[in-house]
């Protein structure tokens, strides 16, 4: 198994590299990573901008995010079996949560002595 942290380097690219690329993969680790227990797992790169789909799609050479239409079917039909009502989220919304998020990791770092100061 190889794992790399890049995100310069194209996973895919890597694994084309050896005997065995399905044993290749790639983590994202969310900040702070000693707070966070958040780890992106990521086989073979064939997803996001450097691949050129996921949950948006990139044309050759652009890094313009186009939203895909089969994502949006997916997320629909996990949503109505799952009983789940959409809803629009402000930008506010998104701010105040990511916000809030951070203030609490904040507060869990200082509360566990991993920072000695605010």
């Amino acid at each position: 198994m190889i794992a790399t942290n890049t995100s310069t380097l194209s996973v895919t690219e890597l694994a084309r590299a050896t005997a065995y690329p399905g044993r290749v993969l790639g983590l994202h680790f969310f900040v702070p990573a000693h707070a966070s227990k958040l780890l992106e797992i990521v086989r073979l790169g064939w997803l996001g901008q450097k691949a050129g789909r996921g949950f948006y799609r990139y044309l050759d050479g652009s890094w313009e995010a186009i939203p895909d239409p089969e994502v949006d079917r997916l997320i629909e039909k996990l949503a109505a079996e799952r009983g789940i009502t959409r809803r629009r989220i402000s930008d506010e919304e998104i701010v105040e949560r990511c916000l809030l998020s951070l203030v609490n990791a904040g507060a869990i770092v200082l509360e566990e002595g991993i920072a000695a100061l605010p």
